[in-house]
């Protein structure tokens, strides 16, 4: 631990003095430097997690824990294993006039016999990494589906686990991407035969695009060795703030709204996946991260543009010109009554979010809707409630926080609101009506639909 705490004093007071003799480049540095940042680095983890869990219990309990069984690696035998066959699978009749470009990516000695450099090159094992382990666990079982499909990482995932996690059918996040190709790579086994459908397209879409870009690399490569590529680090030992996004989070003296501002709180967190520079530029320390969970001027909701970005006439949080889809504040919510096509309301999410907590206010919107100038709606929360896309019934605050939610881990940016009254239910017995409403209007791409059950929490 004394070592830990020595790399972590050296990082956070002495980064400039330890640059200062090399590049400001951190990849460049002396791979000594480098050890002793990325040691300092875990020590900022572990103080950032129990920070974290004192601030915000309701994070971490309740919480399961459950160890996921890595599968046996896949044996494949080498002697099948042609660099001739490879290559006229994936340049077809140009095969040979591409040897040429091969051969410049083996030393002299090695061209001799560079059929048996090709097989020793290739992997007689396959393994099925993390992040496909976790894909595989849920695959196999539906009922433990997560509802935030976020996995956090140690380690960054290489390109294939990410491209794989964002099919349709995975649609997993993840921390980060070190974009690196390992050969050794394998899906997941299946559970069933659905699921191996699944696994079955998306091996065969992503073999075309690593094709199509080992046939872009042939074309384009010269006929002398390329230099050494330096790639990104695979870990950074940052603070990771994945599955954090758009959580809820009680504090244990406060009750808080959806914060979805955890989105932006990572910017300040993790190690900037990029250069990995961040405390060269802002020395932040962990000692910052209550301040900045709390200060609105800090930690917004919304992407917060330059002065000189252009199309930008307010620099007022909540009401730049336009908001920035991948925000939350982009949310759009269009408010109608059964049978009325007069009255009706439209408000952004960035109309009810209160600068001074840094939360959307569930009261705003309310004052917002029982308006009645002009067209509005003169909605009484007594005796009305709202139904979003025709299916989830709010009737408070909570509702409406979890309701938001749901929008936002959906990616659905815009949806319809109907007020309808206590006294008739009508509504809520025979959707049918509305759901055809619904359908009609995301035809003509006027919002996206949310494809989920009609629920009702039955205390409210």
């Amino acid at each position: 631990m004394q070592y830990i705490r020595w790399a972590q004093k050296a990082r956070s007071d002495h980064m400039e003095l330890l640059k200062s003799g090399y590049s400001s480049q951190e990849e460049q540095l002396p791979k000594w430097i480098r050890t002793v940042l990325k040691l300092g680095r875990y020590g900022v983890a572990a103080q950032a997690l129990i920070q974290l869990a004192l601030e915000f219990p309701a994070l971490f309990c309740p919480m399961l824990v459950k160890a996921v069984e890595a599968p046996s690696p896949v044996i494949v035998p080498r002697e099948g294993v042609s660099l001739h066959a490879a290559v006229e699978n994936i340049m077809g009749e140009r095969s040979q006039e591409y040897h040429s470009r091969l051969f410049s990516l083996v030393s002299p000695r090695k061209q001799k016999d560079v059929e048996k450099w090709f097989r020793n090159r290739c992997p007689d094992n396959l393994l099925v990494h993390a992040e496909m382990q976790l894909l595989s666990y849920y695959d196999q079982r539906p009922e433990v589906e997560p509802t935030l499909r976020f996995i956090g990482v140690g380690k960054k995932s290489c390109y294939l686990c990410k491209t794989f996690l964002s099919f349709p059918h995975p649609s997993f996040k993840v921390t980060a991407c070190h974009w690196k190709v390992y050969t050794r790579w394998i899906t997941p086994p299946a559970a069933n035969e659905r699921v191996f459908s699944f696994y079955r397209g998306y091996t065969a879409e992503l073999t075309q695009m690593l094709e199509a870009e080992v046939r872009r690399d042939l074309q384009g490569r010269p006929l002398s060795r390329p230099k050494q590529c330096q790639y990104p680090a695979d870990s950074s030992a940052g603070v990771s703030m994945t599955g954090l996004s758009g959580l809820e989070i009680q504090s244990a003296t406060s009750r808080a709204s959806p914060s979805i501002r955890i989105e932006l709180m990572k910017h300040f967190l993790e190690e900037g996946e990029a250069s990995g520079t961040r405390e060269s530029k802002g020395k932040a320390r962990i000692t910052d991260l209550h301040s900045t969970l709390t200060a609105p001027s800090i930690v917004s909701l919304e992407r917060i543009s330059d002065p000189a970005d252009k199309g930008v006439t307010s620099s007022a949080i909540g009401h730049s010109s336009w908001h920035d889809k991948s925000s939350p504040l982009a949310i759009v919510l269009h408010f109608t009554r059964p049978g009325d096509a007069k009255n009706r309301e439209l408000v952004c999410l960035a109309d009810i979010f209160d600068s001074s907590t840094g939360y959307l206010s569930y009261d705003k919107l309310i004052k917002i809707l029982a308006n009645y100038t002009g067209f509005g709606l003169a909605f009484n929360k007594e005796k009305e409630f709202l139904v979003f896309n025709g299916q989830l019934v709010v009737e408070n605050e909570r509702q409406f926080i979890a309701c938001v939610q749901h929008l936002y881990n959906a990616d659905h940016l815009n949806a319809e609101v109907v007020v309808c009254s206590r006294e008739d239910c009508r509504f809520i017995t025979d959707m049918r009506d509305v759901e055809t409403q619904t359908e009609e209007q995301t035809k003509s791409g006027s919002h996206k639909k949310c494809e989920v059950g009609f629920c009702r929490s039955a205390s409210g």
